[in-house]
């Protein structure tokens, strides 16, 4: 599954923490797309090593 992300931060109010939990979601998923999207493309090198000799 992998590790819990813990908060840097002691929040004054339940609302407050739960904004920041929020926030740090949003932000995980918004990596995971980044991800996902970069591995669906098809890297290919423009040019091998062998070719440039």
């Amino acid at each position: 599954m992998g590790t819990l992300k813990t908060l840097e931060h002691t929040y004054k109010s339940k609302q407050a923490a739960k904004r920041a939990v929020l926030h740090s979601w949003k932000r995980i998923e918004e990596i995971r797309d980044i991800i996902r999207e970069n591995s669906e493309e098809h890297w290919k090198p423009t040019q091998t090593a062998a070719e440039a000799a």
